[in-house]
């Protein structure tokens, strides 16, 4: 996800939000065998954190 995010750096938020929406929606089934409550817990920090980053590094001060 990391490289996605860096691949549409300064690409509209639709476009980023689209192409990480079509990956997100296939973790369930990744994680079909461990408790998903835990797996998206672990999936909403990390993508919360790294668009955060990717928000900030886009504002200029």
């Amino acid at each position: 996800m990391k490289a996605i995010v860096r691949q549409l750096a300064g690409a509209p938020v639709a476009v980023v939000i689209h192409r990480l929406n079509l990956i997100i929606r296939r973790w369930p089934t990744y994680c079909r065998g461990v408790v998903s409550k835990e797996s998206f817990g672990k999936l909403d920090s990390y993508m919360s954190k790294l668009l955060s980053r990717c928000a900030m590094a886009g504002v200029e001060e």
